[in-house]
């Protein structure tokens, strides 16, 4: 997957877990960053929403693949 391209007038970029902030995003855009783990991308947001990952949800996981 290649570098991600912005809109000149982009103000607003969500960036979702495993993705990076990207050099790329317009120096106005305000970057809101959802995230599981501590990272030092967590800084580089305006805002940084901490998430859960799927083995803290109430539940159970079963893995249907086939070996």
């Amino acid at each position: 997957m290649g570098e991600p391209s912005y809109h000149d007038g982009t103000d607003l970029v969500l960036v979702w877990a495993r993705a990076t902030i990207s050099r790329a995003i317009p120096a106005q855009a305000k970057i809101i960053f959802l995230n599981s783990y501590l990272a030092p991308e967590n800084g580089h947001a305006d805002v940084f929403l901490p998430i859960s990952i799927q083995t803290e949800r109430a539940g159970h996981y079963t893995n249907f693949r086939a070996w």
